[in-house]
């Protein structure tokens, strides 16, 4: 009885509307520490400086205390709300069809969901390589919805040097390098993608998808990231299964697996970050912000993440 009660206490919680809140948080005016933020006309996707002042602090204390089962019942009893967030949530699932594809398939649901047609097969003609980076996604959003208000955030403008010593990079590496840092200066020259050397804050990340409103695409390390609803988490769809299940026994004695997810809204109630996997058959994934955290801050990530406002 005293798990019931506890769990009750959490869903009186003023909190617990967030699954339904018709209001986006408002935006501080006042901008983040760094000079490119504060010297350009501030946009809706830019960091604000209360959440890059606190780092990557959580903000939510409405699960601390409760055990693995306390929660898994507490999202038991909210699955009815997220399953209907994820039917009226304007950007659908796509699935990868490859194992390098999956951050193509995230850009592909983001342009459907402002009406155009996309398929992941369009995209990988467009990017001209199997070995796609943040940039090329950026590129390819700039490039299908010019008018898109988003920005990408990274600590590492260009190639990350560390990354020669991974294996996930290794193999590509050398070929990538000047493409990279092509695109980077062709963003920076033409004005064509807003790239903010940053790591985006936690708390701002939630500021952001909370209220529905914008979506992320992340870049995390895929043995980090969990979802508590998939009942295995290797398991994938039909048609990338084969692919992905070779991929992943090839990778598996690396430190680092890439992937891209796309992140559609976080619950305050539970602490949680809703997200579309494009690996996964499920339409909709759950994670504890804790857990997307530490996916998304991993080494080899340099913390890319893409903010863009529907």
């Amino acid at each position: 009885m005293a798990i019931i009660a506890k769990l009750q206490s959490l869903l009186a919680s003023p909190d617990h509307k967030a699954l339904s809140a018709p209001a986006e948080t408002p935006v501080p005016e006042t901008l983040s520490a760094p000079t490119e933020l504060r010297t350009r006309q501030r946009r809706a996707t830019d960091a604000t400086e209360s959440s890059v002042s606190t780092t990557s602090s959580d903000t939510s204390d409405h699960t601390q205390g409760l055990t693995k089962h306390e929660t898994q019942r507490l999202v038991q009893w909210r699955l009815a709300d997220l399953e209907r967030l994820s039917r009226v949530h304007p950007v659908s699932k796509v699935l990868q069809q490859y194992e390098w594809d999956c951050g193509l398939a995230c850009v592909s649901m983001i342009v459907r969901a402002f009406g155009a047609t996309c398929t992941v097969e369009q995209l990988a003609r467009d990017v001209h390589t199997q070995s796609v980076w943040t940039i090329d996604l950026a590129m390819l959003l700039h490039t299908r919805l010019p008018r898109a208000d988003f920005t990408y955030y990274t600590t590492c403008v260009g190639v990350n040097p560390q990354h020669s010593q991974s294996m996930f990079y290794s193999s590509e590496l050398d070929d990538d390098w000047r493409r990279i840092i092509a695109l980077f200066s062709a963003a920076r020259v033409e004005q064509s993608v807003r790239v903010v050397e940053l790591e985006l804050p936690l708390l701002d990340l939630k500021r952001f998808v909370v209220h529905r409103q914008y979506v992320a695409i992340l870049l995390v390390d895929t043995p980090v990231l969990t979802c508590t609803l998939c009942s295995r988490h290797h398991r994938r769809s039909r048609s990338a299964a084969p692919r992905m299940l070779s991929w992943l026994r090839r990778t598996t004695a690396t430190p680092f697996i890439g992937h891209y997810v796309l992140v559609i809204a976080y619950v305050p109630a539970l602490d949680m970050f809703v997200y579309r996997n494009p690996a996964v058959p499920e339409e909709f994934c759950l994670a504890p912000a804790a857990t997307m955290d530490a996916a998304r801050r991993r080494p080899g990530t340099d913390h890319d993440c893409i903010i863009l406002k529907l």
